[in-house]
């Protein structure tokens, strides 16, 4: 069966090429999130000039900028930087809050490789691995933005946007699943018509027509997924180069939609980000 395994061979980079695009979409959402935020809590410290991190730290409207939540396991957290070390101040895991993540360099080096760039306030990302309660050590990606301007007593934060990255390839995962099915399945459906004929001729001919249609379900099922993730990744450029106008047309009712809807939600808080800050600008007049 030469045929099935070029038509999943012909799947595999199609469903891998996907992964790829998938996982760039992430970052890209990831970063634009960690950016987002970071510009919030700006316009919020600059509006509240008199507030230190004490203050802010129990401020209800300052928590919701500072700890926000991203797709279905990730979320932002707040954290201060001072060319030394990053102690989380905000974060949805109260037992973290003001925790130094210092020991991290050991326990936790691809962790560490992320954040170390970051103590002196530059923009930084990249993936770590991250072992969960279940044993499971699994890739994630983060972002981390300055905000850049200074509480009170002068601490200095950065908005921190993390995720795991399965949660972007659940789409090419579940394509590579009903892909393989689907090749089995004619493979199957192949000898069992082989099997009870004579003519090699017939034979070749049922094999043949078969496999195009095999080869047919991998590229109509490849396409599924390759068109919406294209369209998405334009809409993210234009998002990220400032096009807040751009719609989101993208409707699959799968996962791919989940993460056209998380576009739409980045592009709404964005929009309220600006508007806040164009009526701070007008006060200020």
């Amino acid at each position: 069966m030469n045929a099935a395994n070029n038509a999943q061979n012909m799947g595999d980079v199609a469903i891998n090429d996907s992964s790829k695009a998938l996982m760039d979409l992430g970052e890209k959402l990831i970063t634009q999130k960690a950016i987002d935020t970071a510009a919030q809590a700006a316009i919020y410290i600059k509006a509240n000039p008199t507030k230190t991190l004490s203050d802010l730290q129990n401020d209800t409207e300052f928590q919701k900028i500072a700890v926000q939540k991203l797709g279905d396991r990730g979320y932002v957290c707040t954290v201060e930087y001072d060319n030394i070390s990053s102690i989380i101040r905000f974060h949805p895991n109260p037992n973290l809050i003001n925790f130094d993540t210092a020991p991290f360099k050991v326990k936790y080096p691809s962790f560490w490789k992320v954040v170390e760039p970051t103590i002196n306030g530059t923009p930084h990302g990249g993936y770590y691995d991250w072992p969960d309660p279940d044993g499971v050590t699994r890739s994630k990606f983060m972002y981390i933005q300055p905000i850049g301007v200074p509480t009170a007593d002068g601490v200095m934060l950065q908005s921190s946007a993390t995720t795991y990255m399965e949660e972007f390839t659940v789409p090419s995962t579940q394509l590579k699943q009903k892909l393989n099915s689907s090749i089995q399945h004619t493979v199957n459906d192949i000898k069992i018509a082989t099997e009870s004929m004579s003519s090699s001729n017939t034979i070749l001919l049922i094999t043949i027509i078969t496999m195009i249609i095999v080869i047919v379900i991998v590229c109509v099922m490849a396409m599924s997924i390759s068109r919406p993730i294209k369209k998405l990744t334009v809409i993210a450029d234009k998002i990220s180069m400032g096009d807040l106008q751009t719609k989101i047309d993208v409707h699959t009712n799968d996962e791919i939609d989940d993460l056209a809807e998380s576009f739409r939600r980045m592009i709404n808080a964005f929009k309220i980000m600006v508007s806040m800050q164009e009526d701070k600008e007008e006060e200020e007049k």
